[in-house]
């Protein structure tokens, strides 16, 4: 299904695992960007340079540079000359998605749970801090609460509310104290970053909201499962993902999603899941899945013109 589609171009971004306890590809092995292209999985070599620790988003943002983030940094890069600007932004930390928003580039500086604004015209940058928007009730319950909210993505509705997606909507992640493992898991959803609004959806762990005709699509990665929710985010399907998703691009007639192996430490005995790629037939629903063997975790996937399919070509 997905080789038949041979105009379709996808660039794939990806890492080792973060905790070493998982990982289990040697540097040799691993490649950090591909791109997918007519049935084809091609290595982005330039971005070798970037295999520690990986490259966690790219976004274009003209025809001659595009944005990108290892996670603790925002690189911008001149397609034409190969030319890297590391952009000056304090406390970067954690940087998951980064979405475009008319003369803003939203950044989800998920380890201090605010949202970074960046003015493209002039270079300001915007904070949305999410601190005060914590529920304090929510730690009654738990033997131990950290303050996250894990906000991974930030977008803008039709009805130009600035929300961000988030693993934690009471602000709280909890656990058992000094183990880091969770203990509740499940208060998904979305928060308003200047109003504090919020609705719980009931997701674990979800990744890449798409507007997607009228209605919302979710990856409740926790649940390997895609969701649909209305406008008013109320919940009306779910389908089934090969894996833990994170990444989603739609090209015409197919939907990828990104897929990453399940982390050594919590795999059962002779699991052989695979990072890759899940390509969805948006008419028929068939789920067709493509493994990328050259990353353990799968963190982005941005559907590509074919002028950005030349950019990148050119820093080859």
């Amino acid at each position: 299904m997905e080789q038949q589609r041979g105009n379709d171009a996808v660039l794939v971004c990806g890492s080792a695992n973060w905790n070493k306890e998982d990982r289990y590809l040697s540097p040799d092995q691993l490649h950090p960007v591909v791109v997918r292209s007519g049935g084809q999985t091609v290595v982005c070599e330039w971005f070798d340079q970037f295999k520690n620790p990986g490259v966690g988003a790219i976004l274009f943002d003209s025809e001659s540079s595009f944005l990108m983030t290892t996670g603790f940094d925002l690189i911008r890069v001149d397609t034409a000359t190969g030319v890297i600007e590391e952009l000056t932004v304090d406390g970067l930390n954690d940087v998951h998605e980064l979405t475009m928003d008319g003369d803003h580039i939203l950044v989800s500086n998920t380890g201090t749970d605010e949202v970074l604004a960046l003015t493209r015209s002039t270079g300001e940058v915007i904070r949305y801090d999410l601190d005060d928007f914590r529920v304090k009730s929510a730690t009654k319950s738990v033997l131990f609460a950290r303050g996250h909210f894990h906000l991974n993505q930030a977008f803008r509705t039709p009805s130009d509310e600035l929300l961000v997606l988030a693993h934690h909507t009471d602000g709280y992640r909890a656990e058992i104290k000094k183990k880091n493992l969770l203990v509740r898991h499940g208060s998904g959803g979305i928060v308003n970053v200047e109003t504090g609004w919020r609705k719980n959806l009931g997701l674990r762990a979800p990744h890449s909201v798409r507007l997607v005709d009228k209605d919302w699509m979710v990856v409740d990665s926790g649940r390997s499962e895609m969701v649909s929710f209305d406008l008013d985010w109320n919940e009306l399907s779910r389908e089934p993902l090969s894996g833990f998703g994170r990444g989603v691009a739609i090209t015409e007639g197919v939907i990828y999603v990104g897929i990453s192996a399940i982390r050594r430490r919590y795999a059962a005995a002779g699991d052989n899941s695979q990072s890759g790629l899940d390509c969805i037939d948006q008419l028929s629903r068939l789920r067709e899945f493509i493994p990328l063997p050259m990353m353990e975790q799968v963190n982005s996937v941005v559907a590509l013109s074919p002028m950005q399919l030349t950019q990148l070509q050119a820093l080859a």
